[in-house]
């Protein structure tokens, strides 16, 4: 698990870094000579911008997330697909495998679907933002 952890880790410290050097440095030097504190123009200026660059890689990594998520089960841990193995597992459900295998699979297409839906949605309203 630590090691899944620091691999996508990686990669949102990269978008993070991308994003912050998207940001041209004019803007922070700008607001530099207006006086307004280091805190105000990374909450103000700089992220804003930078969130505009980083969030499609960031969404694109948390699907890549969800759908790795099933190699786990390599390391011990019980995820959502060894789930419905197990339930295939027991006799009672064992003949129910067409039923538990679309089930997993409407689950994964909805919550992958939603994640993207929501993405979308927080791109258009950053491209619509004021800022």
């Amino acid at each position: 698990m630590i090691g899944f952890t620091i691999f996508y880790s990686a990669y949102v410290a990269e978008y993070v870094r991308s994003g912050l050097q998207a940001v041209p440095r004019a803007q922070t030097e700008a607001a530099r000579s207006l006086g307004i504190s280091e805190f105000d123009i990374n909450r103000s200026i700089v992220l804003p911008q930078a969130l505009r660059v980083v969030v499609a890689p960031l969404v694109g990594n948390v699907l890549d997330i969800f759908n790795s998520a099933p190699l786990v089960f390599i390391i011990g841990l019980t995820d959502f697909l060894r789930a419905g193995q197990m339930i295939l597992a027991n006799p009672q459900y064992g003949d129910r495998t067409f039923e538990v295998l679309s089930f997993l699979l409407v689950t994964y297409f909805l919550v992958g679907s939603m994640i993207t839906y929501a993405a979308r949605r927080l791109e258009d309203h950053m491209a619509t933002s004021a800022r």
